[in-house]
């Protein structure tokens, strides 16, 4: 049944694969895995007027924690691999 995660072939985010979203809030998530994973745990895309808040991910060396394309209008908070910030028209960005 839809939308069964197979339909769309391996994601290009571990975690969380966010696109065509507006007005996204995540608030205390933690993702991880059990077997060493080389996507990021979050990806956004094509995302607008969205907030993370205390939200944390595993990540293997190397790997970016935090993928945006596309995001305009992010609030990131209480998130370990970045201080505190806002951003405004993001066309690509990975930390």
């Amino acid at each position: 049944m839809y939308p069964e995660p197979r339909t769309f072939g391996e994601i290009p985010a571990y975690g969380f694969f966010i696109r065509h979203v507006n007005r996204l809030e995540l608030n205390g998530v933690e993702v991880s895995y059990l077997k060493e994973d080389f996507r990021s745990p979050f990806l956004l895309q094509n995302v607008s007027q969205a907030k993370l808040i205390d939200v944390n991910g595993q990540h293997a060396s190397g790997v970016p924690a935090l993928v945006l394309r596309d995001v305009d209008g992010l609030k990131i908070r209480d998130y370990p691999f970045r201080a505190d910030t806002s951003l405004n028209a993001v066309k690509d960005q990975k930390f």
